[in-house]
């Protein structure tokens, strides 16, 4: 049993003691439990009340990853909570983009082009504009994937097959 597994199982059932006045003796109560007990559960992946009596799993925006010959070769499509940074997601689900300065927007080796969803990012800071200048292959549509923020909105990303990293490159 890993520690993240029962890290969850715990906040489990702390979660449901304070915002569940039924107890968890009712059926929503041990429905999650069971979730919980067979590693479903995280907190934020889906809501509930006590009127509800189920578990409604959210709409979640989408990240599809166009085809990369080393990342990706089939692609890949991502179902990510609101809020979390493009980079962040990809690394979760598997997909190892390179992030030299640890997502401290310092560098663009976590550089992607924004092929669909644009606009459903957060606004675009003038650092990271600034660092973009200096990227491989920048478009009009790139962004750093550290600093790219998914909303609501699906968003489909093309990674660049090559990266500006000075320290793995040996110079």
């Amino acid at each position: 049993m890993s520690r993240e597994f029962v890290r969850d199982y715990f906040a489990a059932i702390t979660v449901f003691r304070r915002s569940n006045p039924c107890g968890l003796n009712n059926c929503l109560g041990r429905r999650a439990l069971d979730l919980a007990r067979v590693g479903i559960f995280r907190l934020g992946v889906f809501s509930w009340t006590c009127q509800d009596r189920y578990l409604r799993w959210p709409d979640l925006p989408k990240i599809t990853v166009l085809p990369h010959p080393y990342l990706a070769p089939a692609g890949a499509v991502l179902d990510v909570s609101a809020g979390t940074s493009l980079c962040d997601a990809l690394l979760d689900h598997g997909i190892a983009i390179e992030h030299a300065c640890e997502q401290s927007r310092a560098c663009t080796t976590c550089h992607c082009i924004v092929r669909s969803g644009f606009d459903a990012l957060n606004d675009v800071e003038e650092g990271e504009e600034d660092l973009l200048d200096r990227a491989w292959g920048v478009e009009p549509q790139s962004r750093l994937s550290c600093q790219a923020i998914v909303g609501e909105q699906d968003v489909t990303v093309d990674i660049p097959k090559y990266t500006v990293n000075h320290a793995k490159e040996n110079h």
